[in-house]
């Protein structure tokens, strides 16, 4: 027995061709849609990071201020407490001299 003739090859990829080519337009349709998805995600993620790393040096910059805050205020509470320990020292004093007399 012989093949199919050439005619009938030709023929038989021509409707190869003719299901093929729908299918290729539908296959490249849905990835040009996925692509541009994921190009819009991408570029949603980078603004979010953008956000992120903005807000993250706004962030640093406070804690440096309150930091810069915290020992200002370390430095008045020592200076409060070594007055107030000052006086106290000089109010025993005074008492110590009081009393001996």
């Amino acid at each position: 027995m012989a093949g199919p003739t050439l005619g009938e090859q030709v023929a038989e990829l021509k409707r190869d061709l003719q299901v093929l080519i729908p299918r290729h337009a539908v296959e490249e349709a849905v990835a040009k849609l996925r692509m541009s998805e994921s190009e819009a995600r991408s570029s949603r993620h980078e603004t979010e990071m953008q956000q992120t790393r903005d807000r993250l040096a706004d962030l640093a910059m406070k804690i440096t201020e309150l930091q810069g805050r915290c020992t200002a205020v370390e430095k008045v509470s020592d200076r409060h407490w070594q007055v107030w320990l000052a006086l106290g020292g000089a109010v025993l004093a005074l008492l110590v001299s009081l009393l001996k007399k």
